[in-house]
């Protein structure tokens, strides 16, 4: 093993979670972009374009979060795997070969 532990089902658990955390912000996100661009529609002004400016950082932010958020649960499904691999072959191991002479 390489050092960690841990249930394959809880991998599985948590990959699924942020992945319907990660689907709810963006559609969060998308809501309400959508909002400001009807508030933006008719607002003018120094004031509506600084407010621009911070909802096109905040966006840029939103999709960096929502990479983020898919980056660490795609980890946690390919960790899943490689235990779950990890686990089948050491049981293998232990079952067949050189270990069927202590059996009698």
């Amino acid at each position: 093993m390489s050092g960690f532990t841990g249930e394959v089902a809880e991998f599985t658990r948590i990959h699924q979670s942020l992945t319907g955390v990660n689907s709810e912000l963006s559609s969060t996100f998308s809501s309400l972009q959508g909002n400001m661009e009807q508030v933006l529609a008719s607002w003018k002004g120094p004031a509506a374009d600084s407010f621009r400016r911070l909802m096109e950082r905040f966006n840029e932010n939103a999709v960096k979060l929502n990479d983020s958020l898919q980056g660490i649960s795609d980890l946690l499904e390919q960790a899943g795997s490689k235990y779950q691999s990890q686990e089948e072959e050491a049981s293998g191991t232990f079952s067949g070969g050189g270990f069927a002479a202590l059996d009698g």
